[in-house]
């Protein structure tokens, strides 16, 4: 019989294999840039999905005397696309990171009375480290993480964010695999970016995807109407199927999980002399279902 999780050395197994998983999707974008760009941002590869959504929200937090890219995107584009769609859309005006929480927590509401799918995006300025507001207050990418998260598990992961922000390819920075996805599936620059650069790559993304709803096509547009490949797009499925490659090639060996593990076992199993405990957590270890923890928490993370 398999040891409960929570209770003893199968709990420490399960958060090694956590740890590791976590470490791998914070341990920078180059891996996993490196992979999406070889593998997935091919001219073949295919984006088959079928998404709910009913509106475009466009947040837009820029400096003075910036062009207002995001007032441009959306009544320029997108607000007569979805009245064409029959979808709603919407532009948000937002000077401090106070403003900011409230209109999530507005969307919030909206989402939790059943009246809203949206799709988010973002018009600011960017950095590694998340987006700069026009008060010059920054939201980290972990902080608006968990404020997409909020929203995602209540639409069970539905939500697209676009951002046009210098590097807003690092939104993956707020991804912990061991929680609900902050959002199904993000599209960011890898680099800085002209502002009109990034006005006529959107235009370019949201005119085909809100005339077509065609993923796919809507990220080639987005890539290579300039011959510029810039942009990132990253989902679960996708997150998921290369961190388990790099766990198949570099998760440790059995012997080296015991002795990163053995000095934790008196504390769970203090009833146990010291070669109980050990023979315990080499058991654990045995029974250890890689593959089943792969799925678990797959599916956890996707709220499947």
């Amino acid at each position: 019989m398999k040891t409960p999780l929570g209770h003893t050395e199968g709990y420490m197994e399960e958060s090694l294999s956590v740890a590791f998983a976590t470490r791998f999707c914070g341990g920078g974008l180059s891996y996993m840039a490196l992979i999406l760009n070889k593998k997935y941002m091919e001219d073949e590869c295919s984006f088959s999905y079928e998404l709910l959504y009913n509106a475009v929200f466009v947040i837009e937090s820029l400096r003075p005397g910036d062009k207002k890219t995001g007032t441009d995107l959306h009544n320029d584009v997108i607000r007569w696309k979805c009245i064409k769609n029959g979808t709603q859309s919407q532009l948000f005006t937002v000077e401090t990171k106070a403003k900011l929480f409230s209109l999530f927590q507005e969307i919030r509401q909206l989402v939790t009375k059943g009246v809203l799918i949206p799709i988010l995006h973002f018009e600011m300025h960017g950095s590694e480290r998340g987006m700069q507001l026009t008060s010059n207050e920054v939201v980290t990418w972990e902080e608006l993480g968990e404020l997409c998260r909020n929203i995602n598990m209540l639409i069970k992961n539905q939500l697209i964010v676009s951002l046009a922000t210098c590097k807003g390819a690092y939104f993956y920075k707020c991804i912990e695999i061991s929680r609900p996805a902050p959002f199904w599936g993000y599209i960011g620059p890898k680099e800085d970016s002209n502002q009109y650069e990034l006005l006529e790559d959107y235009t370019n993304f949201y005119t085909v995807y809100l005339d077509t709803e065609q993923l796919q096509d809507a990220i080639i547009a987005l890539n290579v109407a300039r011959g510029t490949n810039d942009y990132v797009f990253i989902n679960g499925d996708i997150i998921f199927e290369i961190l388990f490659e790099f766990m198949d090639k570099n998760y440790p060996s059995k012997i080296i999980r015991f002795h990163r593990l053995k000095h934790q076992t008196k504390a769970i199993n203090p009833n146990m002399n010291r070669r109980q405990r050990r023979g315990k957590l080499m058991q654990n270890i045995e029974e250890h279902d890689p593959w089943e923890f792969k799925r678990r928490i797959k599916n956890q993370y996707l709220m499947k």
